[in-house]
């Protein structure tokens, strides 16, 4: 689910505790997350059923300054879809146009399907 760098290189981890702490690790002492980073833990937390705490960490990562990208939201259109929260995937499909957010396949497709739930 979330990559850490070890001497032996990149290492898979899949408690997500785990993952929340080395990001504040990586918050607090260095080298400081970056959108990626955020959108790992994001999309970790939303795979597993967890939107709200990730909405936390998103939270969190627009509070650092750390502007989200289309992979930001395509993780965040697909966790509200999968919770029927089809308003706030509606929301965060008007502010991805406001930022004029290219929409690439997955947008499109996570928006049909959404379209189609409203049909």
């Amino acid at each position: 689910m979330l990559a850490r760098y070890s001497e032996e290189g990149y290492s898979i981890i899949g408690d997500l505790d785990a993952a929340v702490k080395m990001l504040k690790e990586l918050e607090e002492n260095g080298p400081h997350p970056n959108v990626v980073t955020y959108n790992t833990v994001i999309n970790a937390f939303c795979k597993q059923g967890m939107l709200k705490e990730g909405l936390v960490v998103f939270s969190g990562m627009l509070k650092k300054g750390i502007e989200p990208n289309l992979y930001t939201y395509n993780i965040l259109l697909e966790a509200f879809y999968e919770q029927r929260m089809l308003c706030r995937a509606e929301a965060t499909i008007v502010r991805m146009k406001q930022q004029r957010i290219k929409f690439n396949v997955v947008t499109r497709d996570i928006c049909n399907k959404i379209g189609k739930k409203r049909s």
